[in-house]
């Protein structure tokens, strides 16, 4: 006996298609109606995505073709959080045109990741639907949207959950093109695989898989198809630029794969291997994670027999393992990750469910939205979206406050919500703004990989900041006074030197070391003429100069 009803062909958005449409909707904007927006944010990386797309949409605009590097250059001194070049560029390009219509800020750049969010679940539902009935494909994509790493990082501006929508539809397209032979679907499912790459490098995994299922479906007759050659060209054409950009400016990303030195566990101890299992239920929730190693088991048990195996079942399968051994390979290790590799596990677990209880087509239902329910209460009381507030408040005020043509210091955490509020709301072209872990120290990216200090003596700190025309420093209590150099920064700050004008105190819903913000006045007398600067990026072995 098979372990499904096979593959059927659905029709376009019907009644019942769209009903679900409307589920699912409605399960976006819930999960998406707790989502801070302010200029208040989590993860650190998050701004600096927001910003990229700022810079593009910026960049459109200023159209320098008489020396487009250097303007870049400009603008990322102007605004120090911008990471364009270490990560596939098309996320930020689909923020810009979002920002061109609803202009830059926070609230349009969730906007852009609803629409996304909303696309995975959508592609899900259509994913699994070609494997399960109408019922049972809502109750897969309602899980995989209930889904706590799901929606905690598809509210973040990051491209996890964008990639992992283009991977689904893709993947969609492709169980198309298996059945019905359409070059179109072939197409089109090599053009979202590609723009699933594009918008997170790690997603191609999942090249390989496409290329053995369609060796194995077309058999020997593959190499004398145009189509095919028309796919295999375009898909190389499309990586080249992308594998260059990663080779120029990604060199860190491509080192979190082997050698990182704060990495979770040994690669090749069993703790490695089993380190993605382990977090299953953070990921997934208990009820999901549960339900799901049920429904595995029984796939196994359905399967166990010769000939019981459907085909068809073999991309998802292919998916889901390709996916663990890929991610549980690389040494930098983050529950954020595996994203890409959920939805092809809850379309298998659910699968073995349906099969358990095949005899029982009502109750699977409710069972599934049973379990869909609970996901989501999970998601909405226990992983709610975290943030830092207050950098709006303090953006407006120093941008009130500076005098024409200087430059803004900041020392804290969350530079990048600061430079992205700056850039935003601040209404202030004429000021840059200075990260001090820049101006005193050398970071490549992360500080547990290794920092090194300038040696400036407090005297040099206080003469450094006065001939850079800094006008106002915004410092986060105590950041990293762990280090000479940063205490050195606070002795000055707290000399004659520096009047504090403004305090702080951050909104936040978990245990942040940013909690309060001190604003502080440089009183020398500032130089008539801000002077050029040279910004050291270890992290491609290369120095900006701004003019």
């Amino acid at each position: 006996m098979r372990l499904l009803e096979t593959i059927r062909d659905r029709p376009g958005l019907d009644r019942a298609a769209g009903a679900a449409l409307a589920v699912l909707a409605l399960l976006v904007v819930v999960v998406f109606s707790q989502v801070h927006t302010g200029y208040a944010f989590f993860y650190s990386d998050a701004p600096r995505r927001a910003l990229n797309g700022a810079f593009i949409l910026d960049l459109v605009k200023a159209f320098p073709i008489h020396d487009p590097v250097q303007w870049a250059y400009d603008y990322y001194a102007q605004y120090p959080a911008l990471t364009i070049l270490f990560y596939p560029p098309l996320y930020p390009a689909v923020l810009a045109v979002a920002y061109a219509v609803l202009g830059i800020s926070q609230t349009s750049a969730v906007v852009v990741n609803g629409l996304f969010y909303l696309g995975l679940v959508w592609g899900m539902y259509r994913l699994a639907g070609r494997y399960l009935d109408r019922g049972a494909a809502l109750g897969a994509a309602a899980i995989v949207g209930a889904a706590p790493e799901i929606a905690f990082w598809g509210r973040q501006i990051m491209t996890d959950v964008p990639a992992t929508a283009a991977l689904v539809w893709a993947s969609a397209v492709f169980v198309d093109y298996l059945r019905n032979r359409r070059a179109r679907d072939l197409y089109w499912s090599a053009a979202l695989a590609l723009a699933a790459v594009w918008l997170k490098l790690t997603v191609c995994f999942m090249l390989p898989v496409f290329a053995v299922a369609l060796l194995l479906a077309e058999g020997r007759w593959i190499w004398r198809s145009a189509r095919h050659w028309i796919v295999l060209t375009g898909v190389v054409v499309g990586l080249l630029p992308l594998a260059w950009l990663t080779l120029h400016f990604g060199q860190t990303n491509v080192q979190s794969v082997a050698g990182v030195p704060d990495g979770a566990v040994g690669r090749l101890s069993v703790a490695n291997w089993l380190w993605y299992a382990k977090r299953a239920p953070e990921m997934l929730g208990w009820p999901t994670t549960v339900a799901l190693a049920l429904g595995l088991a029984a796939g196994l048990l359905a399967w166990a027999g010769p000939g019981r195996v459907d085909r068809r079942w073999l991309l998802p399968i292919a998916w889901a393992v390709v996916g663990y051994v890929f991610f549980s390979a690389i040494d930098l290790k983050h529950p954020r990750f595996m994203i890409p590799v959920l939805p092809p596990f809850v379309l298998i677990g659910v699968g073995g469910l349906r099969w358990l209880l095949r005899r029982w087509r009502n109750p699977f239902r409710i069972v599934l939205a049973c379990i869909a329910a609970a996901t989501l209460a999970i998601t909405l009381v226990v992983h709610p979206p975290l943030y830092v507030g207050g950098y709006a408040s303090i953006v407006k005020a120093v941008a009130q406050r500076a005098p024409k043509k200087t430059n803004i210091v900041f020392s804290g955490y969350r530079d990048g919500a600061f430079i992205f509020a700056m850039r935003a709301i601040g209404d202030r072209p004429d000021l840059a703004t200075i990260r001090a872990d820049k101006l005193l120290l050398s970071i490549a990216i992360r500080r547990s990989a290794g920092v090194e200090q300038k040696d400036l003596t407090a005297d040099e700190i206080a003469r450094e900041l006065t001939r850079l025309k800094v006008s106002y420093v915004v410092a986060q209590d105590g950041f990293w006074t762990d280090l000479v150099e940063m205490r050195r920064l606070q002795k000055v700050l707290h000399s004659s030197q520096f009047e504090p004008v403004a305090h702080y105190r951050l909104p936040r819903n978990f245990q942040a070391p940013d909690r309060e913000i001190t604003v502080y006045r440089n009183r020398a007398e500032l130089p008539k003429k801000r002077p050029p600067r040279a910004i050291d990026l270890p992290a491609i072995n290369h120095t900006v100069k701004q003019n």
